[in-house]
């Protein structure tokens, strides 16, 4: 029974902090992250951490091959990335470690916790979170097509999980302000963008939007608030 408390604490802890998380913007500072060489391109950056003189090039290069880390990376942008604390300001292809950040994300990003300003891939960890996105009222961005894939989900775009929170659409268990929900409990909860509009699909459904607020199996709203 202890270890089941502490587990069902844990969770909730980071579930709120993916919340908390998806609320500030995701920036990489790599001009401070200066290494033995300084150039505006390299094919390849490797080191052992993003602090001079523990990396051949500097932080703020673009890196056209492989970027690697012993223990973590602070780079501008890269095709492939990899190191336990990866953060990368634009990904192209491939940016993985055990703790991800980057601004952009144009291709895929595998890691424990994804933390993404603009999510255009695909993000697959345990706790994956977007920042701007669906909690932003009026944000463009809340409706861009990239995938998150995980135990736990905050943000925009596409999500399947066991927990999604503000996204577009929604497959899991349990699915907070999302656009399209398809799970066991949904729930609209936040509408700062003012659009009302919801499509539930589960056990049991709350919409304070709805002609009839919690409904199982279906329950819908369209229109925006005044």
């Amino acid at each position: 029974m202890v270890v089941r408390y502490k587990t069902v604490v844990a969770s909730c802890a980071a579930l709120l902090s993916c919340v908390a998380l998806a609320h500030f913007p995701i920036s990489v500072d790599t001009v401070s992250d200066d290494g033995l060489l300084h150039v505006g391109w390299t094919p390849v950056q490797v080191g052992i951490c993003s602090y001079r003189p523990f990396q051949l090039f500097s932080g703020d290069a673009d890196v056209y091959g492989i970027a690697a880390g012993m223990l973590n990376l602070s780079q501008k942008s890269a095709i492939a990335s990899l190191a336990p604390l990866n953060m990368v300001a634009t990904n192209y292809f491939a940016h993985v470690g055990l703790f991800d950040v980057c601004e952009i994300n144009y291709a895929f990003e595998v890691g424990f916790m994804n933390l993404t300003g603009r999510n255009f891939g695909v993000s697959v960890g345990a706790f994956n979170v977007e920042s701007n996105f669906g909690y932003r009222g009026g944000d463009p961005y809340h409706w861009l097509p990239g995938l998150q894939v995980g135990l736990a989900n905050a943000g925009g775009g596409q999500q399947a999980g066991f927990y999604n929170i503000g996204g577009s659409m929604q497959i899991g268990a349990l699915n907070a302000d999302g656009r399209v929900q398809i799970g066991l409990l949904n729930g609209e909860i936040n509408d700062d963008d003012g659009d009302c509009s919801c499509l539930q699909v589960g056990l049991l459904n709350y919409n304070p939007h709805g002609i009839v607020k919690w409904l199982p199996i279906v329950n819908f709203s369209c229109g925006r608030k005044e």
